[in-house]
């Protein structure tokens, strides 16, 4: 990346140093180097703002959002997803667009506005739907099943959860996993145990698997 940045700068590519800058700061984010990330994802948008180029402005804002929430900033990124979000809209990117809903959603779940987290997973879903991608439409569907299992809503739960898991299935284990941990929680409170534990079992496989590639 840094060779790639120079040679960027070198030749006079604008744009090239911008995306060199906002991936290099996601490795950092990834290495703990807070400081060194957060300063490189201002450089590329401030050089994006120069450009006018939109898109790419909404695309490192929400690379900047999800720093920030696995750093715990949730103030920060919410408010960085919301500016993303806007701004991804005016240029009709919505796979963009779906994906930010998506992190939205999971969000104002967690700060307890569960309103507008369903709104904003069920537009995530439908994006998904629109545009074919199976891995926004395994996500939407099983955060928004943990948020209607969450409310006790158990039929409309499963149907999510249960979506969820076949368009995760062999693309995304992960989240596979994450999603039979919840679907044998909503089967464990209707009282079929042995399912529940088979269920239980087959996500904390995946979940290894996941973590050991």
């Amino acid at each position: 990346l840094a060779h790639s940045l120079s040679y960027c700068r070198e030749n006079g590519d604008r744009n090239g140093e911008a995306l060199n800058l906002a991936n290099l700061a996601i490795a950092q984010g990834e290495l703990g180097e807070v400081h060194s990330a957060d300063a490189n994802f201002l450089a590329s948008l401030g050089i994006y703002r120069e450009l006018g180029n939109r898109r790419m402005i909404s695309i490192t804002q929400g690379n900047m959002a999800n720093l920030y929430k696995q750093q715990g900033r949730t103030d920060e990124s919410m408010r960085l997803y919301e500016q993303a979000l806007l701004g991804i809209r005016e240029v009709g990117d919505r796979r963009a667009a779906a994906n930010i809903l998506g992190n939205l959603g999971n969000i104002y779940r967690h700060w307890g506005d569960l309103k507008k987290a369903e709104t904003y997973l069920r537009e995530c879903i439908e994006i998904g739907t629109e545009v074919d991608n199976q891995r926004l439409i395994g996500l939407g569907n099983g955060n928004l099943g943990d948020l209607l299992l969450d409310q006790g809503h158990l039929t409309a739960a499963r149907a999510c959860l249960s979506h969820a898991i076949e368009y995760c299935t062999e693309t995304i284990p992960m989240a596979e996993g994450a999603f039979k941990g919840s679907l044998a929680l909503l089967e464990a409170r209707e009282g079929h145990m042995q399912r529940a534990f088979q269920l239980l079992a087959e996500g904390e496989a995946l979940l290894k698997s996941g973590n050991q590639q």
